[in-house]
């Protein structure tokens, strides 16, 4: 995941705890908890 779709994830989760919208919040979260797992493995592939 790049940096900045990492803050686009975290930037739709802001906006939708805003709108108190906690459906579209954790989606967004729970894209940006997968995406950090994916690279962290992806890193650890690679030592």
């Amino acid at each position: 995941m790049s940096r900045s779709a990492g803050a686009l994830h975290w930037q739709a989760a802001q906006a939708a705890l805003a709108r108190r919208d906690l459906g579209v919040a954790a989606s967004a979260l729970q894209a940006l908890l997968g995406a950090a797992i994916k690279l962290r493995h992806n890193a650890s592939i690679w030592q």
